[in-house]
């Protein structure tokens, strides 16, 4: 998921299902520079106990503002 939406404008994540991460271990830079990103409303949820990596995530959106 490194880089995944990197540089998104605007991103609005609408799913309600929760994102398969068992494999993943880096979400570094992974909404870094959406400036406006709205959702997904379930991230508090999400299961990221083998990711080792966030650097920089949530870098650049501004307006992002959910509870993790």
């Amino acid at each position: 998921m490194e880089y995944a939406f990197n540089g998104c404008n605007r991103l609005d994540i609408y799913a309600t299902d929760l994102p398969i991460l068992t494999g993943v271990t880096s979400m570094a830079r992974m909404f870094n520079g959406c400036k406006e990103l709205k959702g997904p409303v379930n991230i508090n949820q999400w299961d990221t106990q083998n990711i080792t990596k966030t650097e920089l995530m949530f870098a650049g959106a501004k307006f992002f503002n959910q509870p993790l």
